[in-house]
């Protein structure tokens, strides 16, 4: 006897699965501010303990990019971890304000 599989797929008009239940889908949870100069901070989400943590960071601005001379620039972005339910991050040096876009998956 031939057993018929279990669980749900949805499809595309092709028949080509676009979502299983074995996937992994990210979930979005919220968004750290992490202001200007201001070296590090938490957030706590009981949702955090539901995944793997993903994470985004958007700065509040650029650096000016002057196109004589060096144009090179630098932009410090956060160390972003997770603990248990915290979202933590934190600047080694002084920084342009951010957010941080947070999730699961």
């Amino acid at each position: 006897m031939e057993l018929m599989p279990q669980g749900l797929q949805t499809f595309n008009e092709n028949g080509e699965i676009l979502l299983d239940v074995s996937d992994r889908v990210q979930k979005y949870l919220g968004v750290a501010l992490c202001p200007e100069n201001v070296n590090s901070g938490v957030v706590q989400n009981p949702y955090l303990e539901e995944g793997e943590l993903w994470y985004l960071i958007i700065p509040d601005s650029y650096p000016t990019l002057n196109l004589e001379g060096n144009t090179q620039f630098s932009y410090s972005v956060p160390t972003v971890t997770k603990e248990g339910d915290k979202l933590l991050w934190f600047f080694t040096t002084n920084h342009v304000g951010c957010r941080i876009l947070y999730g699961v998956f």
